[in-house]
């Protein structure tokens, strides 16, 4: 008799509550529910490894020491690790372990302490303050001769997760950790006696903790590959920048962040021979480590740095990943060209700087053209290659503590030899940007000294009060060119990153080169300290008429939002006048004092007036009457300045202009995710960082907005956006495409064509609103993208084009250069009773770019005063025109490869 089973399914016209299926059936049901069971449990067991699948368990490991397990309390890669768990683990284990000490060596934005384990040998650590000292020695060529290298443990610094989403590095250095401090193995315990080894397990805490949310809120039971799903695609802006989303492996240099600046510190504290850098590229494809391109190479990084980088590449790295079968390529696609990231930072200070990039899973695990990819994978990759690193240097230990040592001594004799002596900067107007530079160059371990005397060089003069000179004659001698020079020769014209970096450029600021002709040493000063902020002056008496300041100041802008958010009256002067002797320039600022005006006293004004000279660096001078020649106080040439609401738009470099209002400037901004759910009016200024779809809906609510009177401004992709909203007609200019090689060459030509991060001279228009604060017709700008506009008609609309020549630092196709000359990189354009202004590039770069920041702030803050009649009104507007959003000359978003 056979038995009836029933599935539930929909009532049927019976009324049965199921179907009937007979005992065959109801086998190869079981069957198939038995064989989609192993295939999860299959799945599930890849996503549950044990601790021997990541590390040797011969190496017999000391049971004091807490496994990751018995502190996580989940093996490593079940779950990304949160930073809170990493920091809970590396406390546990230098508890616990002799061979380890934890230094807190920084704090983050978000204030998360960034930690640094150095680990070695019990007897190394008693000793270590006596090591340190000596390994120091290196560096200094006045004492090296004395030091015993083949006596000496080699220093070698891994640091992971500098991008916070490429959390593969963060994992597999708990792992790492563990492994130093437990392995009870012959190689282990030599490497720690001939070794001190420096981890940082988490370099950029507060975007690994956003991604480490992100990942595994949306972790499911069952691993699921799909690349579409939401595990693989976090939300913008993602956890690869920090809290103010900035991509710390580009800031090694430029030094603007906390965390940056406290790495760089230990880093120079230590000075190790060899630093690698743990990081995370596209999932489909394969396990990348150092060199890369052959032919793009800093020139002055020595030859045995790329020599000792190949020889760890083809006797270390490759063996590594050989026995573990897997794909892997080096010496192609990256390059060891700028020095501002973690992969050539080291090459400028005696040691040598590795990067390793792993394919990332983005998630637990992820489909790729080369298979499945698990988490598990991604960390064990990361963990073999922290290895071979140890490995490596360990067996080539003295060689690289000998060449720590010709380095530094080379750099002394290069300087003798050096037709440059000296470069020297300087500004007779913005003091703060003079000492933000000198700044930079100070964190970089870099002399600096104070010019002691007044001094004229390639015309410009040099004041005493305002200006530094940094001597070639120093250790950091290729350091000090890298930073100062340009370059005018490349041996490839492709690039990973930017090619010009002419640091002063970036601020604005008079710089010569000095050689023997006009070099001396009488023109050093003091050194620079961190302690010498150059605090403005108060001139003539609190009691009188008005008080005055120029716009010329880097923290202009920081010092007229205080007085209006104070509910201080205040007015800027469209032109040039004179008032008591003195010449005031365009942009200057008006506090008249009279009760008429200020609702508050004059001491209450005076205090703020106090504060702006003592932390923005402002001269401010009183006068005593509104009788003043050029125009008096009263006249029409004085406006009204408006207090400014700031709305941003979270997309493209948004935060870099939160960081800019938020760090420096201390204004307020509100970050909007979009435009439709939001109120406008609550803001006078709205700023798109870069391109961003609109609705039909959208596009109108903001044409509306700017029409009654309020101002847009946009930096690069946001031009399409612009143009698509039918607030500005542009035309792109297009390179012609005259390719005549082969098909392999093809893709290098292309890219070829393209502008990757270079300097260039712009003409100003002085007497526009945008340029107050400015002194000199020509002005650096940096640019990132193969965005170039035509001229408009209205020739006062372009406040700021390309000079004839633009090129000044970075490494362009001449043709390129060429078709950038007298072409827009402001554009003005008028809607209703609104301004709109569109930069075709982005002036706060980095958050290096201190000379263009004004840029922004001018149009922030005068937008509205400038005159509407000089204005391009647009027109309707087709895409066969050749708008950047139709042509694809707009500016691309976030992609590509991951360093």
């Amino acid at each position: 008799m056979k038995q009836t089973f029933y599935t539930y399914a929909q009532e049927d016209e019976k009324g049965i509550a199921g179907q009937a299926c007979n005992d065959g059936s109801f086998r190869m049901k079981q069957y198939i529910v038995f064989i989609l069971f192993i295939f999860g449990w299959n799945m599930l067991s890849a996503q549950n490894v044990g601790l021997n699948y990541y590390l040797p368990q011969s190496a017999g490991y000391d049971k004091k020491i807490p496994t990751p397990e018995s502190v996580l309390g989940y093996q490593v890669g079940d779950w990304h690790a949160s930073h809170e768990q990493i920091v809970n683990y590396i406390k546990a284990v230098d508890a616990a372990s002799d061979r380890v000490k934890l230094l807190q060596y920084g704090y983050s934005h978000e204030q998360r302490p960034l930690y640094l384990l150095i680990i070695s040998s019990p007897e190394n650590q008693k000793n270590l303050e006596q090591i340190k000292t000596e390994h120091l020695k290196l560096s200094d060529p006045s004492v090296s001769g004395t030091v015993n290298t083949s006596n000496l443990p080699i220093f070698t610094w891994l640091g992971h997760s500098i991008h916070g989403n490429e959390a593969s590095g963060a994992n597999a250095a708990i792992l790492l950790i563990y492994h130093l401090a437990a392995a009870k193995d012959a190689e282990t315990l030599k490497w720690l006696n001939e070794s001190v080894i420096f981890v940082d397990p988490v370099i950029n805490p507060d975007g690994f903790s956003r991604f480490t949310e992100w990942v595994n809120s949306h972790k499911s039971f069952i691993p699921n590959d799909d690349t579409q799903e939401i595990e693989h695609s976090e939300a913008w802006p993602g956890g690869r920048g920090n809290h103010y989303w900035f991509d710390l492996n580009r800031d090694w240099l430029n030094l603007q962040q906390p965390e940056s600046q406290a790495r760089i510190s230990a880093l120079i504290e230590w000075r190790p021979n060899v630093y690698a850098d743990a990081h995370e590229q596209g999932t489909n494809a394969n396990y990348h480590f150092s060199p890369g391109e052959p032919t793009r190479v800093h020139p002055l990084i020595p030859d045995q740095a790329q020599d000792f980088i190949k020889k760890l590449a083809e006797e270390y790295y490759a063996p590594a990943f050989d026995k573990q079968g897997l794909l892997y390529f080096s010496a192609e696609n990256y390059d060891d060209y700028y020095p501002g990231r973690g992969r050539e930072y080291l090459d400028f200070h005696g040691g040598i700087a590795i990067l390793w990039e792993q394919p990332s899973s983005r998630g637990f695990v992820q489909a790729s053209s080369n298979g499945t990819l698990t988490f598990q994978l991604a960390i064990r990759n990361q963990l073999t290659a922290g290895l071979a690193t140890i490995r490596g240097s360990h067996v080539l230990k003295k060689d690289l503590l000998d060449y720590q040592k010709w380095y530094f001594k080379q750099a002394s004799d290069d300087a003798r030899n050096d037709k440059v002596k000296a470069y020297i900067f300087g500004s007779p107007t913005d003091k703060a940007a003079v000492y933000r530079l000198a700044e930079i160059v100070k964190r970089n371990n870099i002399e600096i000294y104070k010019l002691a005397k007044d001094f004229e060089a390639d015309g410009k003069k040099y004041s005493a009060q305002s200006s530094y000179v940094v001597p070639l004659n120093q250790s950091q001698h290729r350091l000090v060119h890298a930073l100062f020079e340009i370059r005018e020769e490349y041996k490839d014209s492709l690039s990973y990153d930017i090619t010009g970096w002419t640091i002063p450029f970036a601020f604005n600021l008079d710089y010569s080169i000095l050689g023997v002709a006009n070099y001396n040493a009488s023109l050093l000063g003091e050194k620079f300290e961190f302690n010498q902020w150059p605090q403005g002056k108060f001139t003539g008496n609190k009691n009188a008429y008005a008080y005055l300041f120029e716009w010329d100041g880097y923290y202009a802008p920081r010092a007229l939002y205080r007085l209006l958010d104070a509910g201080i009256f205040v007015k800027v002067s469209e032109d040039v006048f004179t008032a008591e002797g003195r010449k005031f320039s365009r942009g200057t600022i008006l506090i008249p004092l009279g009760t008429v005006y200020q609702q508050k006293s004059i001491d209450e004004i005076y205090k703020i007036i106090d504060t702006i000279n003592k932390e923005d660096a402002i001269d401010v001078y009183s006068i005593s009457s509104g009788f003043t020649s050029g125009h008096n106080l009263g006249s029409s040439s004085f406006g009204t300045v408006v207090k400014p609401r700031i709305a941003v738009l979270a997309t493209g470099s948004a935060g870099e202009v939160w960081h800019l209002f938020d760090q420096r400037y201390r204004i307020p901004v509100s970050l909007i995710e979009n435009i439709s759910r939001i109120n406008l009016n609550l803001y006078n200024v709205l700023i798109l960082p870069g391109a961003s779809s609109l609705s039909a809906a959208e596009a109108e609510k903001l044409r509306d907005w700017v029409d009654a009177g309020n101002t847009l401004i946009g930096f690069e992709g946001a031009i399409s956006t612009f143009v698509q909203a039918r607030l500005a007609n542009v035309e792109s200019v297009r390179s012609a495409n005259n390719y005549r090689g082969t098909y392999e060459g093809f893709g290098i030509a292309s890219r070829a064509e393209g502008i990757a991060g270079v300097i260039f001279k712009t003409q100003v228009d002085l007497t526009h609103p945008l340029l107050w604060g400015y002194s000199n017709r020509n002005l650096p700008v940096f640019k990132n993208s193969s965005l170039i506009v035509k001229p408009l008609s209205n020739s006062s609309s372009t406040p700021v084009v390309y000079a004839a020549k633009p090129l000044l630092s970075g490494n362009v196709l001449p043709r390129v250069a060429e078709s950038l000359a007298n072409t827009p990189v402001v554009l003005g354009f008028r809607s209703g009773q609104g301004r709109i202004i569109a930069y075709t590039v982005n002036p706060n770069f980095r958050g290096i770019w201190y000379g263009t920041n004004k840029l922004t702030a001018n149009a922030v803050f005068f937008g509205n005063r400038i005159n509407a009649a000089t204005l391009t009104a647009p027109t309707f507007f087709s895409p066969e025109n050749g708008n950047p959003a139709a042509t694809g000359n707009a500016p691309q978003g976030r992609g590509g490869r991951d360093e």
